[in-house]
């Protein structure tokens, strides 16, 4: 297989799934037609190779990585005066990736490396901008194309870290007033304003004469940019270089400011801003780690105040607060004990009316504190803040259930829990607990099957169990008696010895009558000895 070193080009449209999605297939053919119309001739005259169309997406390859930008920059240009004469919705907005390296060359398709790189540094380029590589930047002339680094980057199968640069075409700079000046459109295409001529009616091969011509035009004013431009990368990547090292020998307020007081003079810098909240974070981290939860709280809401850059640490101070909160209450219990939901707690949700985290987390600290219902009702309200199913809900909801960790009244504030929120999982406990004999869970299960109008509901020998549970009728005792001593089954007389056993043992406060316990505790040495083979 035959391989070569070119320079590979991908090309895309911006936001075209979602345009095909929004738009008939007339209308679709009719920018596709655009796209090619615009584009192709411009391929053509700096000598590119079209590999293949992928949809909205061009594959092409170079001799020249110089061609390959100054083609990329050109096709900017060129859609700039297209979009500036048409409605928002039919704009064009292209992203151009560059990179170079050697390929395998197959009939209709080049395969390697260097066009993966170059695929996946296309995903990450924005629109109506050219991004090319290291690789391209090391191989190309310099002095024709001015350019800034963007930084390194990480793709996918890629092992080791791409250096990533973009070409600089500022709307007034002195190269796009040229390009302006000499890049025309016509109705059969592209024009250069020198001479008139469509870009498709060049030979491929060697660009034309009208490049020169418009790199002459410009020249003097691009190195200079050049020159100027490519200082503030520069600055940038040593700032970040000096923050990564007090990070790690924790000086992170230093840091910090450092990143502060860049942002005064660039706001809209995205590179700088992330790095600024990751250390906000490493920070926060920092002193959670060592229980410092009021002075991170404290921090963090007069950073926020300031900095707007950390509206993404929202969360992170609603958990921050519900910490201090908890914390509060637990330490002022004797003030607080007879409320499910002390004030400070309610003020706090008050506090963060939109946040899921802070009622969750606000459970999580303080559910081996304080009333068992009160983490259930804490619970209750994350999940109607929009919480997902989380499983520590869900074993907390069982274990009151199943332990009676709640008050009588309040088991069906956790039944309502599981039903709305977990009801398969919540169906296979109830269906366990009314095969064992524990009465607390066998008296939620079938409450829990019962609101859901599960069909075991209408069976005898479950319904028989359940009645057991605050009898006090001698003649429906009786009835009930008799209805267990006719099961045949070994399993079932098992249950049945182990559930009277808990019942009459150990549950008696379900029990009204001490002569009905008594009567309950003799039968049940009946069926002991009576099956006395089966139930050991």
């Amino acid at each position: 297989m035959p391989t070569r070193n070119l320079s590979i080009m991908f090309t895309d449209i911006k936001g075209f799934t979602e345009r095909t999605s929004g738009s008939t297939r007339q209308g679709m053919k009719a920018l596709l037609d655009a796209h090619d119309r615009l584009l192709k001739p411009v391929f053509r005259h700096f000598a590119g190779t079209i590999v293949k169309t992928i949809g909205d997406a061009f594959l092409v390859h170079f001799e020249s990585p110089t061609d390959a930008v100054l083609c990329g920059v050109t096709i900017q240009e060129v859609l700039r005066q297209y979009n500036s004469d048409i409605d928002d919705h039919d704009r064009l907005e292209v992203r151009v990736a560059i990179n170079v390296g050697e390929v395998d060359l197959r009939e209709n398709d080049i395969l390697g490396e260097a066009v993966n790189i170059a695929a996946r540094l296309e995903g990450i380029t924005e629109a109506g901008e050219v991004w090319f590589t290291d690789a391209v930047y090391q191989t190309m002339n310099r002095s024709e194309a001015p350019s800034a680094e963007v930084g390194e980057r990480l793709f996918k199968g890629i092992p080791h870290p791409i250096r990533v640069y973009r070409v600089i075409n500022e709307p007034g700079s002195e190269l796009a007033q040229s390009l302006a000046a000499t890049v025309k459109l016509s109705d059969n295409g592209p024009v250069l304003h020198s001479e008139q001529a469509p870009f498709s009616e060049q030979t491929s091969g060697t660009p034309s004469s009208k490049r020169t011509h418009l790199l002459i035009y410009a020249g003097a004013a691009i190195v200079l940019l050049f020159s100027v431009t490519m200082l503030l990368p520069s600055a940038n990547e040593r700032l970040l270089s000096q923050v990564d090292e007090l990070v790690a020998v924790g000086d992170v307020r230093v840091a910090l400011q450092l990143l502060d007081e860049a942002l005064i003079d660039d706001p809209a810098n995205r590179t700088i801003s992330q790095r600024a909240t990751e250390v906000a974070t490493t920070h926060l981290d920092n002193l959670s780690a060592s229980g410092r939860y009021e002075e991170a709280l404290s921090w963090l809401r007069a950073k926020r105040e300031k900095h707007s850059y950390l509206e993404s640490l929202r969360d992170r101070e609603g958990i921050l607060d519900a910490h201090v909160t908890v914390t509060q209450v637990i330490k002022e219990r004797s003030q607080y004990h007879l409320h499910y939901i002390p004030p400070p707690l309610a003020e706090l949700l008050d506090r963060h009316p939109q946040s899921a985290q802070v009622p969750y987390q606000a459970a999580r600290l303080i559910q081996d504190h304080w009333h068992a219902i009160t983490p259930l009702l804490l619970f209750s309200d994350a999940h109607k803040r929009g919480l997902q199913a989380d499983e520590l809900i869900f074993e907390s909801a069982v274990k009151a259930l199943s332990e009676g960790e709640v008050y009588y009244p309040k088991f069906e504030i956790a039944q309502k829990l599981l039903v709305e929120h977990y009801q398969p999982k919540a169906t296979e406990w109830a269906l366990e607990s009314i095969n064992g004999h524990h009465i607390m869970a066998y008296m939620n299960g079938w409450k829990l099957l019962k609101g859901i109008e599960h069909k075991v509901v209408a069976n005898d020998y479950y319904a028989t169990l359940f009645a057991l549970i605050n009898i006090n009728d001698e003649e429906k005792l009786n009835a009930l008696l008799e209805k267990l001593k006719a099961q045949e089954s070994a399993q079932r007389r098992d249950q049945i010895i182990g559930y009277l056993g808990e019942l009459t043992d150990t549950f008696p406060m379900f029990l009204n009558y001490t002569k009905l316990n008594d009567r309950m505790k003799g039968e049940l040495e009946d069926m002991k000895r009576e099956w006395q083979v089966i139930a050991q």
